[in-house]
Order: C-alpha cells, then sequence, then structure tokens
C-alpha cells in the first residue's frame, strides 16, 4: 500500500493504519520504503514522443529501411542515457544503460517531467542534427 505523506501528522495516521492491517493481512515480514514523491512523465509526453518525434524521424525515411519505433526508442536511450554491453550467449550485445521506465538495474523507474522533457530536447536535437524539424508541443 503507498501513502502520500504531505506532513508529521499523516505520516503517523498512515502508520496506524499500516500496523493494523500488517498485523492482521501479512504473516510474513514485509519492507517499508520512503522515498520523495516524483512526478512521471505524463502520458501526453508518452505520445508526443512516439506519435510525433518518432513517427516523424521514422518517416524521414528510416521505415524503408526497416527500423520501427522500438529501434529508435533503444537508439535514443543508449545515445542519451550510455550504452552497455552484454555478453554470455557467444557474442556481445550492446543495450541502454536505463530507458525512460526502467533504471540501470532492470526496475521499474519512470523519468520524472522534466526528465522526460530533457530526453525529448536530446531527440529534437538528433532529429535536426539528420535535417529533421520536430515541432515543439503545443
Amino acid at each position: 500500500m503507498k501513502h502520500v505523506i504531505r506532513s508529521i501528522q499523516e505520516a503517523e495516521r498512515a502508520l496506524i493504519r499500516e500496523r493494523g492491517l500488517l498485523g492482521e493481512v501479512f504473516k510474513k515480514p514485509h519492507v517499508l520504503t520512503i522515498e520523495p514523491k516524483k512526478s512521471a512523465r505524463s502520458l501526453e509526453q508518452n505520445a508526443y514522443l512516439h506519435g510525433v518525434c518518432y513517427k516523424m524521424v521514422l518517416d524521414s525515411g528510416l521505415r524503408e529501411d526497416g527500423f520501427v519505433d522500438a529501434d529508435l526508442n533503444e537508439f535514443y536511450c543508449g545515445e542519451f542515457f550510455g550504452w552497455k554491453t552484454l555478453s554470455g550467449l557467444g557474442r556481445p550485445k550492446v543495450k541502454p544503460v536505463r530507458t525512460t521506465t526502467t533504471d540501470i538495474y532492470g526496475k521499474r523507474n519512470v523519468l520524472n517531467k522534466m526528465e522526460f522533457s530533457d530526453f525529448i530536447a536530446f531527440v529534437h536535437q538528433k532529429a535536426a542534427e539528420r535535417g529533421i524539424v520536430i515541432p515543439d508541443p503545443e
């Protein structure tokens, strides 16, 4: 169960509720994690990235070469966050260090709105280097 805590009083009330639930419902230990609330990127931002940015790049000729949305996402994530090389199946595989939705350990960790805006600006810049001018979101 998650709680958004804005004051000491809210924290105390949440802990009291959780203590009651844990005592009755759960029969094994659990971990309590406290972390800052993060405002994940919006659905509109994600739709703009895939529906406008990536579409324009693919329509510039990459689609005819067999590239798809997932290829662009992997490429831009790798260029933005960096690359790592995996080995173990007989040949190396290069992957982005992280993506817009997973951290360096592969755990779900969606970029916040500002981080996602920075990523979109990077995609704009890389597209412009190829002569593709992507309009800003309205």
